[in-house]
């Protein structure tokens, strides 16, 4: 699983496909899993890049919010 660390916080992505990146974001309350199926129709024309929110999946929830 791949993860990337942003202001502290360790954030899950998943990237799949080749070309132009589009880029994914989850509702609040869902994760990236909500766009499997529109994942497995971009695959075939573009790089999709899905992320776990902070506190949502895979994604650490911080343990405060900073302004």
């Amino acid at each position: 699983m791949p993860y990337i660390t942003v202001n502290g916080v360790r954030l899950h992505y998943e990237m799949d496909g080749e070309g132009p990146t589009v880029l994914l974001l989850h509702p609040v309350g869902l994760d990236l899993a909500c766009w499997d199926s529109l994942v497995a129709a971009l695959v075939s024309k573009c790089r999709v890049l899905r992320v776990d929110l902070r506190g949502h999946g895979k994604s650490d929830v911080p343990s405060r919010l900073t302004h």
